[in-house]
């Protein structure tokens, strides 16, 4: 339109705040600010949603049901990796030359030749966006002996390549990772009590350990566990294939909604739900140690 102010009427209490939220890749999202409260003669009042008091409490909401709230932010900080130390705690190798921390934070292939990033220090990051690139085979991996914790930011891959960690990851809050149409990689999960839910057309393969009191949710296409895991949460699938072919038998369940799939050659706890079980690979034995149904 070609207003740049709008009134609310009586009524519109309760109903949402939107913007178009500009995301790191260059896109349009309409995202909830929060929801109208209020009006006088001359302003409109709005409970602010985007804090981490009413976040946390839409996810104590969300989460016994195994969603996640998303949650977006503008980066601050950019990797650069302009130095051959690829250290991701190293000051020169971030715009800003400062280390990001609790920061939303770009990896743009296109703008870096170092995408091979040595976690060489605990690190804590609130969200990871990974920008499209016109070119292939330009992923980013992660390794190194310390862990990379990321908060309620998650992570959300725009780019056509898979992106690999092979350093431990720990999640900082309840999360939700948009993987794309490339997926993600990843070798060991330390849930730290938190839920992790997954989307995305890509396929996402957790090779390692699940680990601590949380739970993951598939709400994508295609989400393989292969390794043997100690996690007490639930496992939902939500939507798409959730492929076992590792052992999840410390998950409190797995839980199917209608149209998902469980299949592989491992090992559940119960299984319950309305959604189908697909046993084996082709062929191959899934083992449960019960079914409600």
């Amino acid at each position: 339109t070609t207003r740049t102010n709008v009134q609310l009427e009586t009524g519109d209490s309760g109903s949402p705040v939107f913007i178009g939220w500009t995301n790191p890749n260059g896109g349009k999202e309409l995202t909830i600010l929060g929801n109208n409260a209020a009006i006088d003669a001359s302003n409109n009042y709005m409970n602010y949603l985007a804090n981490s008091v009413v976040i946390n409490q839409l996810n104590s909401m969300m989460t016994p049901d195994g969603y996640a709230l998303r949650v977006v932010g503008n980066p601050s900080a950019t990797w650069q990796g302009s130095v051959a130390n690829s250290n991701l705690s190293r000051a020169s190798n971030w715009s800003g030359n400062s280390i990001p921390t609790d920061s939303y934070t770009l990896f743009d292939a296109s703008s870096t030749t170092h995408r091979a990033i040595n976690v060489n220090a605990s690190t804590n990051l609130r969200g990871i966006y990974f920008k499209a690139t016109a070119t292939t085979g330009d992923g980013f991996s992660f390794s190194g002996a310390s862990s990379l914790t990321i908060g309620r930011g998650g992570l959300t891959n725009y780019d056509n390549v898979v992106q690999t960690f092979s350093s431990t990851i720990v999640l900082g809050d309840h999360q939700y990772w948009d993987v794309g149409s490339s997926g993600v990689t990843v070798a060991s999960l330390n849930t730290n009590g938190k839920l992790l839910e997954i989307s995305g057309v890509g396929t996402t393969t957790i090779s390692g350990q699940i680990s601590g009191s949380g739970g993951i949710a598939l709400s994508g296409n295609l989400l393989q566990l292969t390794g043997n895991s100690t996690y007490s949460g639930q496992t939902w699938a939500h939507t798409g294939k959730l492929q076992v072919d590792g052992n999840i038998s410390s998950s409190s369940g797995v839980i199917l909604d209608a149209g998902a799939a469980l299949s592989g050659h491992g090992i559940v706890g119960t299984i319950s739900g309305s959604g189908s079980v697909d046993p084996g690979n082709s062929p191959g034995i899934l083992t449960a140690l019960s079914l409600s149904t």
